[in-house]
């Protein structure tokens, strides 16, 4: 991929330089007059996003276009939204003079993935067209104090169901059973379950013959037929004999901090499968073994139990300890498996780290809580995760009007896992009724003066939306097009960067150019004209289509949408509230076509457009004698 370097003023230059010395008059714009049957025949739909995220945090613009029985579109139309699940609003809306009524949809908070039908019907008629956007992101983790258990001894195993934003969900339903891929067997204490106030529920597993038991988790929607997330956990059954397995720790990942050694303790039967074990190794990919110092440790078999000392040594992480049975030969006849999680201890505290998920909230109304997830991360000076930290956090700026932090006093995770991350204490603010645009969160490693601030804004909304396009022109695609980066930024009323907001994308061809090029580039034609498509409904309406020989009609609107080049239909902003996309447009184009790029969003209600007209440049390695890039293709 070749990059050429433009400035600002070169980029106005070479458009200037390509545009055309004006031979005859331009055509412009055509005002048409909607004639016939002004009746609603038709209601078509589209959106900005065919899926929006299961915690409520993100939504989907969906435009409604409703037209006449000759394909005119129809203003002052009233229509009626809804779906079959998450929140609508509006749920009526009034066509504009471009025939087009937009209303929001997010999931609301149920939390279960599944696929919502938003309908939109013309008031007072039959008249209506749906489209589905998916719900998504929640997820099912399961997890085990071990991995293996000796047949007719129950597992215990621990389900945590999370939406998008990772934040527990009560009140589902659970579906358990063995799936067809294991290759032993047990029964289940229980085959369904419901998630209690912290997202969690348990079922025992009891085996009954060795092997490998597979366990499928599965969450249900509302309706109990579908699962809407799934997850399988597999456990190891051993012969009823005796098991090689870990007694000590006694669950898995096990909380170990720096500086403090850890007894490791093994059950060895005599054989497995009839096959003597003659020795056990013993590896982990942090830390060491105290009886030689190494990562890897293999002793005779001495007795039914082998205890050994683990050293986290210095860095934290997940050590993941193997242990294998070996026979006389050294081959493997049976592992065991845990994870140490390795922490610096709580006296280490040294720095604290916090975040907001999202940093803009509309106020709190009624049953409809607006809250953000806070997540403090605690670290030592070497930059590792302390476990076991109690962090408080506080309120700052209350506006009295109920906002809440629950819980208040958190301890560090000490372990990572699914569900969990080393030194990570969250918590969650509830929004109040009323606009707070100072509100900010505090957290504190107790008993230390450890502390870090993050603003929250209740009732900010999109202030401004802004474009801006590059200056480094690329070109890509195996040298058939050019590349140019854009930038969007949104902010809030107070200038504060909106992060996560999504942001629609849309290009459209408003004039174009005819004419030739000589040897060095250099232009002839006219022009410029506009766009035939008028009204930009992508339909030929009447009156619309002049291009051709004579002004007669040629059975096509010019340009064609694609000739201004792709662009992706909606980015999402970062915690800087930007997102920065690519424009890619063909070299064909390239001097005879001007552009307008247009972004919009719509944050907590307030709805904010931004919009730049750009004419298609070529590179100057292109304009360069011989001349590289062709005619006008509207010639």
């Amino acid at each position: 991929m070749r990059t050429i370097f433009l400035t600002q003023q070169k980029l106005l230059s070479a458009f200037i330089i390509s545009t055309l010395t004006l031979a005859g008059c331009g055509g412009s714009a055509i005002s048409t007059t909607t004639t016939g049957n002004t009746s609603a025949a038709s209601v078509q739909l589209s959106t900005s996003s065919t899926s929006v995220t299961s915690d409520g945090s993100s939504s989907a613009t969906i435009t409604a276009t409703v037209l006449s029985s000759s394909n005119a579109v129809l203003s002052g139309q009233v229509v009626d939204f809804s779906s079959t699940t998450g929140l609508l609003s509006p749920a009526t809306a009034t066509t504009d003079a471009n025939g087009r009524a937009t209303f929001t949809f997010s999931a609301g908070t149920s939390g279960v993935n599944r696929t919502a039908t938003v309908t939109a019907t013309v008031n007072g008629t039959a008249i209506s067209s749906s489209l589905p956007i998916q719900i998504t992101g929640s997820t099912l983790t399961a997890t085990t104090t071990t991995t293996a258990a000796a047949a007719g001894s129950p597992i215990t195993i621990s389900i945590s169901a999370k939406n998008s934003g990772a934040v527990a969900v009560s009140g589902q339903s659970l579906k358990f059973s063995i799936a067809s891929s294991s290759t032993g067997s047990g029964t289940l204490s229980s085959t369904t379950a419901t998630t209690d106030s912290t997202g969690s529920a348990t079922v025992d597993l009891t085996g009954t013959a060795a092997g490998i038991v597979d366990v499928l988790i599965e969450w249900m929607d509302s309706t109990g037929a579908t699962a809407s997330a799934s997850t399988t956990k597999s456990i190891t059954i051993n012969p009823s004999g005796g098991a090689f397995s870990v007694s000590t720790p006694a669950s898995s990942p096990f909380a170990v901090a720096i500086g403090t050694n850890q007894t490791v303790t093994l059950n060895v039967p005599s054989a497995i499968g009839g096959v003597a074990i003659a020795s056990i190794r013993y590896a982990s990919t942090l830390g060491s073994w105290l009886a030689n110092g190494n990562n890897a440790l293999t002793v005779a078999r001495a007795g039914t139990t082998d205890t050994q000392t683990f050293v986290p040594g210095n860095s934290a992480g997940n050590a993941n300890v193997q242990i294998d049975a070996l026979d006389a030969s050294g081959n493997v006849l049976t592992s065991a498996s845990f994870i140490f999680s390795i922490t610096s201890p709580t006296a280490n505290a040294s720095t604290i780290t916090l975040q907001s998920s999202v940093s803009v909230l509309q106020p709190s109304s009624g049953a409809n809580q607006s809250t953000a997830l806070l997540t403090a991360i605690v670290r030592d000076n070497s930059n590792n995760p302390v476990g076991g930290a109690p962090v408080l956090f506080e309120l700052v700026n209350s506006s009295g009007s109920g906002e809440s932090l629950s819980p208040v006093v958190v301890t560090t995770d000490s372990t990572s896992s699914a569900t969990t991350q080393m030194g990570r204490a969250q918590t969650t603010f509830t929004a109040g009724t009323s606009t707070n645009q100072n509100a900010a969160i505090k957290a504190t490693v107790v008993g230390s003066a450890i502390s870090s601030t993050t603003p929250i804004t209740v009732g900010g909304t999109a202030g401004s939306i802004a474009l801006g396009a590059g200056t480094k022109l690329s070109i890509v695609n195996s040298d058939t097009a050019y590349q140019l980066p854009v930038t969007v930024m949104v902010t809030d009323s107070n200038g504060n960067a909106v992060s996560g907001a999504v942001v629609s994308i849309s290009i459209w061809p408003i004039k174009y150019y005819k004419g030739v090029r000589d040897t060095t580039c250099a232009i002839t034609g006219t022009g410029p004209y506009s766009n035939e498509d008028g009204n930009e409904n992508l339909i030929k309406d009447a009156g619309e289509d002049t291009d051709g020989t004579g002004g007669l009609p040629d059975g096509m609107l010019w340009p064609v949408p694609s000739s201004a080049g792709s662009v992706p239909s909606t980015v999402t902003t970062g915690v800087d509230g930007t997102a920065t996309f690519n424009w890619i447009y063909l070299k064909q184009y390239a001097s005879w076509l001007v552009v307008r790029l247009r972004a919009t969003t719509q944050v907590q209600g307030s709805s904010s457009t931004s919009s730049l007209e750009l004419p298609l440049v070529p590179s100057t390695t292109d304009t360069t004698s011989p001349c590289q890039l062709p005619d006008s293709p509207f010639n």
